[in-house]
């Protein structure tokens, strides 16, 4: 709106003074072939066009001046309402964008505690010592989610270390029939990344991708290529839960594709394939 009005004010005005110079100039021409008239004396009088320009000449001149002032005054204050019209605006996306993911923590914090827990009430039945293990690796995921993960971006080697307690503490309650694999770049320092990433992703891989009684596979791994982006790919075979058995399914990796929009719009690719024995998944996130 902005840009069509300024251009529809310098179009008017552009248009009214090249028909205001067409329209002297032909006067002009016209008054210069009139012919000479004499006097009684034979003194050559002079036409009355050649006295002055005509009022009607005078008032369209000073339209013209009062149309090109008020113009180009409206100009700069539609220039001026449409900056400070953006700036609000930004403001607003701004203010909504940290709401937003906010949001999206809060709901995902108690998301990943729920199952967490779980995965200890677990292990309280099966080994205790395992479980006393558990409780000292769930005090380090805390601590991360309480006092680093706040940050709109961590370090990239804190994230990895979080992963790591968290792979820790999920290999704890698998039976000898899964393996577990991953390969983490061990420099890391100097990239940034926004928290919680990778985790809904791990997190599925743990609940869908492992069974009680038949061999089961995690593979894991993230790479820094030399265009700066990492690459999460993962790996798992494919066990998915029934309908009574889906505590919270779902709610991770759509808030994960939520914090993926909102902080990497344009800068990311999830790519999802599965078959009837493995599920993976290919995350990339230009830094």
């Amino acid at each position: 709106m902005f840009f069509v009005a300024n251009i529809v004010l310098y179009s008017t005005s552009g248009a009214v003074m090249e028909f205001t110079r067409t329209f002297f100039h032909s006067r002009s021409s016209t008054n210069l072939s009139i012919p000479h008239m004499r006097d009684a004396h034979g003194n050559i009088v002079k036409p009355l066009h050649h006295l002055g320009p005509p009022a009607s000449d005078m008032i369209m001149r000073a339209l013209i001046a009062f149309t090109m002032t008020t113009g180009i005054a409206v100009a700069i204050r539609t220039t001026k309402q449409w900056f400070i019209s953006e700036d609000v605006r930004k403001d607003l996306e701004r203010e909504h964008l940290k709401s937003e993911l906010a949001n999206l923590k809060n709901q995902l914090n108690p998301h990943f505690f729920f199952n967490t827990l779980n995965n200890i009430y677990g292990l309280i039945i099966q080994n205790q010592e395992k479980a006393q293990e558990a409780v000292l690796q769930l005090s380090k995921l805390m601590r991360y989610l309480i006092y680093d993960s706040n940050e709109k971006y961590v370090s990239l080697t804190k994230e990895i270390e979080f992963m790591h307690h968290y792979i820790d503490l999920m290999k704890l309650r698998v039976t000898n029939n899964v393996k577990v694999t991953y390969a983490f770049p061990k420099e890391t320092s100097g990239y940034t990344i926004a928290p919680l990433l990778f985790i809904s992703l791990i997190e599925n891989s743990f609940k869908h991708g492992i069974s009680a009684d038949k061999p089961s596979e995690i593979h894991m791994d993230l790479k820094i290529t030399t265009e700066k982006e990492v690459v999460f790919s993962i790996k798992n075979t494919s066990f998915p839960k029934k309908d009574n058995d889906r505590s919270g399914s779902g709610i991770g990796l759509e808030n994960l594709k939520k914090r993926l929009n909102l902080l990497y719009a344009n800068k990311h690719s999830i790519d999802v394939t599965s078959d009837a024995d493995y599920y993976s998944t290919i995350l990339t996130v230009k830094l």
